[in-house]
């Protein structure tokens, strides 16, 4: 609140940006928001610079989105109900907020932590499970550098 104060001059400048960014967000079919994601793929590269960006960043949302409910499913019986089911409401409680999420899907979908259970769980040996755990680690920690140096796309 002190540094929206200092730049600002109102503490609580991020309410107000909040609700500015909340008036063009609807709640969405998810299917379709992952549908367009998977259509990127056919175009990443075609367009400038910018546009191949939003388009890798949307296949790849949509693409860590499938991945995280396969693990996840293929994984139901060892899990429970209860953990299959708050793990797939997840997914698609991001996938309903708009084609915006996919952006942010893969920092999302790294912290759905029943698929970690589900990866240990399944004969990988502890080298390779160290380097899923370490793979998804990189994903989440560059999401983030990314997202606090104002790169949309990694939010």
């Amino acid at each position: 609140m002190y540094v929206c104060w200092q730049t600002t001059g109102n503490p609580l400048a991020f309410v107000e940006i909040q609700d500015a960014w909340r008036a063009d967000n609807k709640i969405v079919n998810p299917l379709r928001v992952m549908l367009n994601g998977l259509s990127q793929i056919v175009r990443i590269h075609s367009g400038d610079a910018s546009y191949i960006v939003s388009r890798y960043g949307k296949a790849f949302g949509s693409l860590m989105a499938i991945a995280t409910a396969t693990i996840v499913i293929y994984g139901r019986r060892r899990l429970g109900w209860a953990l299959t089911l708050w793990s797939l409401t997840t997914i698609v409680m991001y996938l309903c907020t708009g084609l915006i999420a996919l952006f942010s899907l893969p920092r999302y979908m790294v912290v759905i932590f029943p698929q970690y259970m589900v990866l240990a769980s399944h004969g990988f040996n502890r080298f390779s499970f160290s380097m899923v755990v370490a793979v998804l680690m990189a994903i989440q920690a560059i999401s983030m550098a990314l997202w606090t140096n104002g790169f949309i796309w990694a939010i």
